[in-house]
């Protein structure tokens, strides 16, 4: 969860600038609400302060298969083969 909310936070700066930015930040707002990004949980390099990691892995994805929902999410659909 801690890569991931780094991989958003740097798309999040380039989504209002780009194509795919509505529906990303559309997407990133199932999984990170916007004050998971602000500067009471971030360090200054957009990082998950080490309180604000341990807290949101204790309560929010506690037993929670993070990454396969993200790749699950509809976002996703247009890359899935119907067979």
């Amino acid at each position: 969860m801690f890569d991931i909310h780094l991989l958003f936070s740097e798309l999040r700066m380039s989504a209002p600038h780009k194509v795919w930015g509505a529906s990303f930040l559309a997407f990133s707002k199932d999984f990170f609400n916007d004050s998971m990004f602000s500067s009471d949980v971030c360090t200054s390099q957009f990082r998950l302060t080490f309180e604000a990691q341990k807290k949101s892995m204790t309560l929010r994805w506690k037993k929670d298969n993070f990454i396969f929902r993200i790749l699950s999410h509809q976002y996703f659909s247009h890359l899935r083969v119907q067979l």
